[in-house]
């Protein structure tokens, strides 16, 4: 049993039993919504995707990384046999360059063996047992740069000047990130060329297997950086899903997420448009910052991307072959595929990719993604020679410490280098 909610965005919610009569956020909309007394048939939630405002976690389902193991072996099998074949079919014909035409399964332990294909995600068919690591994979600069729109007017103008404006990706959806959209917040003096740090920020909310949009009206990981003098930009990742339920829906949300190369061809998108557009922005201190599974996606992008100044990762997931295996190994034929996908997509196997430095920011009593991760993951950028600072907070669960101390530490941080 659950409750469903429909939010007036669109957004469908379906939410754990004991949320009955508390007020909730939309992780889409981040409208405050009542949630009724009365008890619907549904698909139960994970934590993830809506929390009780009243008991001082609001916001976590708008930053959490929404779907974890639980709730996504539910989802999962709620599609059916189509979706699995369908999804298998798709990701070998469009992401898996299959040479040898077969794939094989993780082993399910803390190495990884590589499957007998070569893929653009880097596995190597020649290698035989299992290995500790594999290269990162992740490819978005084999992905064509979209056209951007221009800058314009800005659509919103905040108490202290800063301004923000709406940038749209114009090659539309034909090519991954070619329809994404961005929103550009500017502080309200502007020095002169080249002199300002930037900070890109992808949205949260997500199942690590898909995407999610951005919206006009959710400034608190963007508003303190500008702020303090920085530009920052918000990118949607490809691969929104409206309805979790709906097999179509999240079928293309995943397909869309693996062709845009787990959101890095967002990134990347985001930060050529930066060093195309903004000149303002010095091209040596671009930072990219993010919550949770966007997180996740931030550290994806300093592990591909040599331009970046540095990485801000607030209570990121490190881990995600970890957090989904269980959740997903019930799902035949796409399971290997799904896991091949967040090996490539996986901070924890990756670390000896990232050249930049990295700020780790986790509180000690996070419900949503365990602390001993974060401390798993620092020791393991540590032995790859990462520079890392790893900053902690006492309490407060899994989305206000953020907020209340990740990232003004993220700000000074940054700042320094």
């Amino acid at each position: 049993m659950g409750i469903r909610l429909n939010c007036r965005c669109g957004r469908s919610l379906h939410l754990r039993d004991d949320l009955a009569g508390l007020a909730i956020r939309c992780p889409q909309c981040r409208k405050i919504l009542q949630v009724p007394d009365g008890w619907l048939q549904g698909t139960e939630a994970d934590e993830g995707v809506a929390a009780p405002a009243t008991q001082g976690r609001s916001r976590r389902a708008a930053s959490g990384t929404a779907g974890f193991a639980s709730s996504l072996g539910r989802i999962f099998v709620a599609l059916g046999t189509s979706l699995v074949f369908l999804l298998g079919y798709f990701y070998v014909a469009g992401v898996v360059r299959n040479r040898s035409g077969g794939v094989s399964e993780t082993s399910g332990t803390d190495s990884y063996r590589p499957p007998p294909v070569e893929s653009k995600y880097g596995f190597n068919s020649e290698t035989a047992g299992s290995v500790p690591a594999v290269p990162t994979g992740l490819q978005p600069g084999k992905i064509p740069v979209p056209r951007f729109s221009e800058l314009g007017r800005p659509v919103m103008r905040f108490p202290g000047g800063q301004l923000m404006y709406s940038v749209q990706a114009q090659s539309g959806g034909s090519i991954p990130g070619g329809d994404m959209q961005m929103f550009v917040y500017l502080p309200a003096e502007l020095p002169g060329p080249a002199t300002l740090p930037c900070v890109l920020v992808a949205p949260a909310g997500t199942i690590l297997l898909t995407g999610n949009g951005v919206t006009d009206d959710y400034h608190k990981e963007a508003l303190p950086y500008v702020e303090a003098g920085c530009v920052v930009v918000r990118y949607s990742l490809d691969g929104s899903v409206d309805d979790m339920d709906n097999p179509a829906q999240l079928e293309a949300g995943i397909q869309a997420f693996m062709k845009a190369e787990g959101g890095t061809v967002n990134g990347r998108n985001a930060l050529e448009y930066v060093l195309q557009n903004l000149p303002h922005v010095n091209p040596r201190k671009i930072f990219v910052a993010g919550h949770s599974s966007a997180g996740t996606v931030a550290l994806c992008m300093a592990a591909v991307e040599p331009r970046l100044a540095g990485c801000i990762a607030y209570a990121a997931c490190a881990d995600p072959e970890a957090r989904l295996r269980d959740g997903l190994v019930n799902n035949g034929p796409a399971y290997a595929l799904l896991m091949q996908f967040l090996a490539a997509t996986s901070p924890m196997k990756h670390a000896s990719e990232i050249k930049c430095p990295v700020m780790v920011f986790h509180a000690v009593d996070d419900s949503n993604v365990a602390y001993s991760e974060a401390q798993n993951y620092v020791a393991t950028l540590k032995s790859a020679g990462v520079e890392t600072h790893f900053v902690t907070a006492a309490s407060g669960d899994h989305y206000q410490p953020m907020i209340d101390e990740g990232i003004p530490a993220g700000i000074r941080w940054l700042q320094q280098q």
